[in-house]
């Protein structure tokens, strides 16, 4: 549905078919770009600060958390930079896969 609104208004996603999701789009900057990221929306949300997430829930009551965050996994930011952006002991993951990351570690050491 979404798709066709954005056709019919004369806004059609044109790279949608090819660069559909998170790792078409880091493959397709990395043709050009030494570094590159994707994030959809959902994971830049869940990296802000916390008195962020706090300043945008005084804004207006809000409880369609299941909804929001199925639509902004329909977005995403991709990045393609000429060096390295995210410092070295910083992680490009979602906080969630990070902390898995770090327990699975946990267990091999």
């Amino acid at each position: 549905l979404m798709l066709n609104s954005l056709h019919n208004k004369g806004s059609g996603l044109l790279g949608i078919g090819k660069y559909s999701v998170a790792p078409d789009h880091i493959a397709r900057y990395k043709q050009f770009f030494s570094s590159a990221y994707s994030w959809d929306m959902h994971r830049w949300f869940d990296h802000l600060p916390l008195q962020e997430h706090q300043r945008i829930h005084k804004l207006e009551p809000f409880d369609e958390w299941e909804e929001w965050r199925i639509m902004c996994g329909h977005y995403c930011l991709a990045v393609g930079t000429k060096g390295n952006i995210i410092p070295n002991n910083a992680t490009t993951d979602h906080p969630e896969s990070h902390q898995q990351q770090q327990q699975d570690n946990n267990k091999e050491g």
